[in-house]
């Protein structure tokens, strides 16, 4: 029974320290480039966040955020909306915005790509795949 035990745990182990193939991300293939001059590593590297990357935000949109509950509070009573508004100014003067999430260079990367009008970045229909070409090889004009 001892022998069963050892030989079960050297399988587990065996199996372990093998490289798993199944959880590597190749993010290589998140980025397809058809442009005619090739991506810099900053502009690749953020493009490969994908296009529904959400940024933290730098700072705290307070009067966007009370002008929000305001309209939301108009129906109720008098009462209630001073309890409200109490928790609401609460939470947000405890409010802190999250560090970025991007570096800043990431940050300006895709919005560089987007100033250069011969250049088009475009979502993939399937996957998760960003694409970049010349706007000139969308249209057919050449």
């Amino acid at each position: 029974m001892k022998t069963a035990h050892t030989k079960k745990l050297e399988e587990l182990e065996a199996k372990s320290s093998r490289p798993s193939t199944k959880n590597t991300v190749d993010y290589e293939k998140w980025v397809l480039n058809i442009l005619s001059k090739p991506l810099t590593n900053t502009e690749k590297s953020a493009l490969q966040e994908g296009m529904n990357f959400g940024i933290a935000p730098k700072k705290i949109q307070i009067a966007e955020f009370l002008a929000a509950v305001e309209g939301i509070i108009t129906e109720l009573s008098t009462k209630e909306k001073l309890m409200v508004r109490a928790q609401v100014s609460e939470v947000l003067s405890r409010a802190c915005p999250k560090p970025l999430n991007i570096p800043s260079k990431e940050m300006k990367a895709p919005q560089d790509i987007r100033k250069d009008k011969s250049r088009l970045i475009i979502s993939a229909n399937k996957g998760n795949c960003t694409i970049v070409m010349d706007h000139k090889e969308l249209l057919g004009d050449e």
